[in-house]
Protein backbone atom coordinates (compact mmCIF):
# COMPACT_ATOMS: atom_id res chain seq x y z
CA UNK A 1 0.00 0.00 0.00
CA UNK A 2 1.37 3.39 -0.98
CA UNK A 3 1.73 6.26 1.44
CA UNK A 4 0.13 9.29 -0.22
CA UNK A 5 2.01 12.45 0.62
CA UNK A 6 0.28 15.83 0.66
CA UNK A 7 -0.67 17.22 -2.72
CA UNK A 8 1.80 19.80 -3.99
CA UNK A 9 0.99 22.74 -6.24
CA UNK A 10 3.24 23.06 -9.28
CA UNK A 11 6.23 25.23 -8.39
CA UNK A 12 5.85 24.79 -4.61
CA UNK A 13 9.00 24.21 -2.55
CA UNK A 14 7.78 22.78 0.77
CA UNK A 15 9.95 21.10 3.39
CA UNK A 16 9.04 17.43 4.03
CA UNK A 17 10.24 15.19 6.86
CA UNK A 18 10.60 11.46 6.26
CA UNK A 19 11.93 8.48 8.21
CA UNK A 20 13.79 5.96 6.08
CA UNK A 21 13.05 2.37 7.05
CA UNK A 22 14.25 -0.98 5.79
CA UNK A 23 11.86 -3.61 4.41
CA UNK A 24 11.81 -5.29 7.83
CA UNK A 25 10.38 -2.04 9.32
CA UNK A 26 13.55 -1.09 11.21
CA UNK A 27 14.79 2.49 10.92
CA UNK A 28 17.77 3.02 8.65
CA UNK A 29 20.94 4.02 10.49
CA UNK A 30 22.41 6.76 8.31
CA UNK A 31 25.51 7.25 10.46
CA UNK A 32 27.88 6.08 7.71
CA UNK A 33 26.30 8.20 4.99
CA UNK A 34 28.73 9.95 2.66
CA UNK A 35 28.50 13.72 2.12
CA UNK A 36 25.62 14.43 -0.27
CA UNK A 37 24.80 10.72 -0.06
CA UNK A 38 21.02 11.06 -0.42
CA UNK A 39 19.27 11.31 -3.79
CA UNK A 40 15.54 11.60 -4.44
CA UNK A 41 14.27 9.72 -7.47
CA UNK A 42 10.85 10.59 -8.88
CA UNK A 43 9.00 8.29 -11.25
CA UNK A 44 5.86 9.61 -12.90
CA UNK A 45 3.10 7.06 -13.29
CA UNK A 46 3.01 5.60 -16.79
CA UNK A 47 6.61 6.69 -17.46
CA UNK A 48 9.54 4.30 -17.57
CA UNK A 49 12.48 6.40 -16.43
CA UNK A 50 12.85 8.06 -13.04
CA UNK A 51 14.56 11.41 -12.69
CA UNK A 52 16.57 12.92 -9.87
CA UNK A 53 15.09 15.55 -7.63
CA UNK A 54 17.00 18.82 -7.37
CA UNK A 55 16.07 19.65 -3.79
CA UNK A 56 18.22 19.48 -0.68
CA UNK A 57 18.38 16.78 2.00
CA UNK A 58 19.33 17.29 5.63
CA UNK A 59 19.83 14.40 8.05
CA UNK A 60 17.98 15.32 11.25
CA UNK A 61 18.77 12.17 13.25
CA UNK A 62 21.08 9.65 11.58
CA UNK A 63 20.51 6.80 14.04
CA UNK A 64 16.78 6.61 13.29
CA UNK A 65 16.86 7.57 9.59
CA UNK A 66 15.10 10.92 10.08
CA UNK A 67 15.65 13.28 7.14
CA UNK A 68 14.15 16.41 5.64
CA UNK A 69 13.84 17.25 1.97
CA UNK A 70 13.49 20.81 0.73
CA UNK A 71 11.70 20.51 -2.61
CA UNK A 72 13.03 22.50 -5.55
CA UNK A 73 10.64 24.28 -7.92
CA UNK A 74 11.89 22.04 -10.76
CA UNK A 75 10.87 18.95 -8.75
CA UNK A 76 7.27 20.14 -8.68
CA UNK A 77 7.11 21.92 -12.04
CA UNK A 78 5.05 19.30 -13.87
CA UNK A 79 1.63 18.20 -12.60
CA UNK A 80 1.17 14.45 -12.26
CA UNK A 81 1.33 11.51 -9.86
CA UNK A 82 4.84 10.50 -8.85
CA UNK A 83 6.33 7.56 -6.98
CA UNK A 84 9.32 8.55 -4.88
CA UNK A 85 12.42 6.71 -3.74
CA UNK A 86 15.39 7.87 -1.71
CA UNK A 87 18.79 6.37 -2.46
CA UNK A 88 21.44 6.43 0.27
CA UNK A 89 25.15 5.86 -0.33
CA UNK A 90 27.35 4.88 2.62
CA UNK A 91 31.09 5.19 3.15
CA UNK A 92 31.36 1.38 2.92
CA UNK A 93 30.14 1.58 -0.69
CA UNK A 94 26.75 0.13 0.22
CA UNK A 95 23.81 1.70 -1.61
CA UNK A 96 20.30 1.35 -0.19
CA UNK A 97 17.05 2.48 -1.76
CA UNK A 98 14.01 3.34 0.33
CA UNK A 99 10.40 3.88 -0.58
CA UNK A 100 10.15 2.57 -4.12
CA UNK A 101 6.43 2.55 -4.91
CA UNK A 102 5.65 3.32 -1.25
CA UNK A 103 5.81 7.10 -1.34
CA UNK A 104 3.46 8.81 -3.77
CA UNK A 105 2.84 12.49 -4.27
CA UNK A 106 0.51 14.37 -6.56
CA UNK A 107 1.46 17.68 -8.12
CA UNK A 108 -1.41 19.81 -9.36
CA UNK A 109 -1.54 22.95 -11.46
CA UNK A 110 -1.99 26.08 -9.35
CA UNK A 111 -5.22 28.03 -9.60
Amino acid sequence: MALLLPILVAGDTPLDTWTLIYANNTPADLSGLITNGLILFMHEENEENPFQGRGTFLVQNASIGLITYQWDAQDTANPGTYHLAVQATFSTGQIATFGILNLVTQIIQGI
